[in-house]
């Protein structure tokens, strides 16, 4: 079976990259993985037919899309090597902080969810239990004493009996009845596997 190679070999590639990246001091280790990334850079720009040289951020990212992340990060550190020019380029981007939602926003969001599953006085009697106040001085009792995931795991639990009591024509509400009902029906589906 004809073996593929993934690097083009040092000896073919153009000189003054092989003279630039030989002067670096790195470690065994290190030389021989950047050697490995920036071959297979070359390898990928000859297969292509572009030019190797042409290193941006835009042309990296392209050419290494389909690479593992670690295969990537070592891509842009050879060429960085022998290109000095484009290596803040290269890394431009990179310490752009990304805006997560808060875990108050997503508990208030998991809150509104479910409780819209619940019936309506069920729904009147936990809202003021579990009100999630913005500047977190008026919590609701239930917000204050329990963890987020227990009340999304409870808050969840609830939601789905009430969707089980309306679609199998139950009173929508927690009852012995309702609950026996549920729990014979997991068991029965647990029994047929």
């Amino acid at each position: 079976m004809v073996r593929h190679k993934l690097t083009l070999p040092i000896e073919a590639w153009p000189n003054d990259l092989r003279a630039r990246f030989e002067r670096q001091s790195l470690s065994a280790a290190q030389r021989a993985r950047l050697r490995h990334a920036l071959g297979r850079w070359l390898k990928t720009s000859v297969d292509l037919g572009v030019d190797a040289r042409n290193v941006s951020r835009e042309s990296w990212q392209e050419r290494t899309a389909e690479f593992p992340h670690e295969i990537r990060n070592d891509v842009r550190h050879a060429l960085s090597i022998a290109f000095p020019k484009h290596a803040a380029l290269l890394y431009e981007g990179d310490g752009t902080r990304v805006d997560r939602i808060s875990e108050r926003d997503k508990l208030q969001s998991t809150i509104l969810r479910n409780l819209s599953r619940f019936p309506d006085d069920w729904r009147l009697a936990a809202a003021p239990l579990l009100h999630v106040d913005p500047s977190e001085v008026g919590d609701g009792i239930l917000v204050q004493a329990w963890a987020a995931s227990t009340i999304k795991r409870r808050l969840e639990t609830a939601a789905a009996h009430f969707d089980y009591c309306r679609a199998s024509g139950c009173d929508v509400d927690i009852t012995p009845m309702s609950v026996r009902a549920k729990l014979r029906e997991d068991q029965a589906r647990v029994n047929r596997g």
